[in-house]
């Protein structure tokens, strides 16, 4: 019964990540929205695990949004500056980092209970952000995959991909167990 109550917990924060950012996105106009998208995803993460915090809940708001800020914009300009030298796949890769640096910003405030496999599943479910982002394009608007075409379904997909993957370190409770070989004095 445990185990059902923690996925469930699991899949109720990673569904508030993403009903967070998709308010964000078609509530606000589209002048500041690049500034609200960080807050939005560390106040799903931060309010629906508040059990899990442990530091001073007001603290670990204020520092998850001081701390989301800056990867953000650093992930955004990083992606912005190796286009030139390694195309489009260089917004797949910053994004996977930025998923990264969110996970470690959370484990500063969060307890993760599966610190290795959170951070393997949140990289792995945030590199097919642009992925999941072309087939809703076809499956709900039913237009032409492309990522600069709607920005906001990438962001959401992300959002909600990466609060999967930290969702998972902080909920699930897998044994990370390590190799260790003994010799056996027989002879």
């Amino acid at each position: 019964m445990r185990i059902a109550a923690n996925i469930a917990r699991m899949l109720l924060s990673t569904a508030a990540c993403g009903l967070f950012s998709a308010l964000a996105y078609y509530s606000i106009e589209h002048n500041g929205i690049l500034f609200i998208t960080p807050f939005t995803f560390t106040w799903a993460l931060t309010l629906t695990n508040l059990d899990r915090v442990k530091i001073n809940k007001f603290k670990a708001l204020g520092l998850g949004m001081m701390l989301s800020l800056p990867v953000f914009f650093i992930c955004l300009g990083l992606s912005i500056g190796f286009i030139p030298l390694i195309g489009q796949s260089s917004i797949g890769i910053m994004y996977t980092v930025a998923a990264v640096l969110m996970y470690l910003v959370s484990s500063t405030y969060v307890n993760m209970r599966s610190f290795k496999t959170g951070l393997v599943t949140t990289a792995l479910l945030a590199s097919l952000a642009a992925l999941l982002t072309q087939q809703l394009n076809l499956f709900l608007l039913k237009q032409a995959p492309a990522l600069a075409s709607n920005p906001e379904m990438f962001f959401i997909s992300w959002q909600l991909l990466a609060g999967l993957g930290i969702n998972t370190g902080i909920w699930l409770n897998v044994k990370e167990r390590y190799l260790t070989f003994t010799r056996s004095n027989k002879t």
